[in-house]
């Protein structure tokens, strides 16, 4: 089943909650909110600390916890995402070059705090199970242009630390297997196996051995859903 998504007032609510909404049947979905100092040692740690809260309510529940919209991490908590099975759904689209991530937040942030910008590549290989989002309709729903901008990190003005792209079938797996896990509905959806459903789409292009641009412009010719065509002809 898909299971309902908690909204939390900030971190009082969160530390207070957390514990008694996993005892439930709910899954943590969390937002988390800007930093209220620009100084590393001031930061609060309360998303990882109220899912931490939520686990130890609740130990033997496997229900998935998210975290989302994380442009800053601190490096402390990678090895927390994998430690306390949370999921990372990370907006790579935004992980470029450009005003959004140099102007407007580099000088008004302590800079081992900047340099963990959209840290994807530290949080695969800390482990963490990474799934992708688009924050449609505030940005492109196109998982391609997405992908795109997580293994290349390429905007108007360079490349946003390139230590931190993504493989490309790790992204593809962040865009099904991962979020299908997010919403708690990895038996029914998210990879082709017996017993679930028949979801599945035609590409005009092999997008795992072309370049990053050739892929970034790959069409959908096809869409079936729950075994129904739904869109283009597999003719």
């Amino acid at each position: 089943m898909v299971l309902p998504t908690l909204w939390f007032e900030g971190e009082y609510h969160l530390a207070r909650y957390g514990g008694e909404c996993a005892s439930s049947t709910a899954s943590l979905w969390i937002n988390p909110m800007p930093p209220r100092t620009t100084r590393k040692s001031d930061r609060p740690r309360v998303p990882d600390d109220g899912i931490a809260a939520a686990r130890k309510a609740n130990p033997a529940s496997n229900l998935p916890h998210t975290l989302t919209h994380e442009q800053f991490v601190d490096p402390a908590d990678f090895p927390r995402f994998r430690e306390l099975g949370v999921i990372s759904a990370l907006q790579l689209l935004w992980a470029e070059a450009g005003p959004d991530t140099i102007a407007l937040v580099k000088p008004y942030l302590d800079p081992e705090i900047y340099k963990w910008q959209y840290p994807a590549r530290s949080l695969l290989d800390s482990g963490a199970v990474i799934s992708g989002a688009s924050d449609w309709p505030v940005s492109t729903a196109n998982v391609f242009f997405a992908i795109y901008q997580a293994e290349t990190r390429k905007g108007p003005e360079g490349i946003l630390d390139a230590s931190q792209d993504m493989p490309r079938l790790a992204m593809f797996y962040a865009y099904t297997r991962n979020s299908a896990r997010a919403m708690n509905l990895l038996d029914k959806i998210g990879s082709i196996a017996p017993g679930k459903r028949a979801d599945l789409i035609l590409l005009d292009r092999d997008v795992l051995t072309i370049s990053p641009e050739n892929m970034r412009d790959t069409k959908v010719l096809w869409t079936v859903v729950a075994g129904q065509t739904v869109q283009g002809s597999a003719q």
